[in-house]
């Protein structure tokens, strides 16, 4: 098993291999129009994995807000009730 450390070092150093060969063999043959979209999908797919990781946390967040909402929504519409049953 490797730490987490470990695991980040190795993804990052296949990253940096496969962002270096790819744009290597792009642009041997000189620079034309379409290696323009071709880094660019690249680049966001050597990227993809952080993205995913910023979303489930953005997910995660809004959850925790919602079920905070709710349970304050729903503490105030008890207290209401109890007031009007008194």
């Amino acid at each position: 098993m490797c730490s987490t450390a470990e695991k980040r070092l190795i993804h990052n150093t296949n990253r940096i291999m496969v962002c270096g060969l790819s744009s290597t063999g792009m642009l041997m043959d000189g620079f034309q129009y379409w290696d323009v979209p071709y880094f660019f999908s690249l680049a966001m797919w050597l990227a993809l994995p952080e993205c995913g990781r910023y979303a489930e946390l953005g997910l995660d967040k809004m959850r925790a807000a919602h079920k905070d909402w709710m349970a304050q929504r729903l503490h105030k519409e008890h207290t209401l009730e109890s007031r009007m049953n008194t």
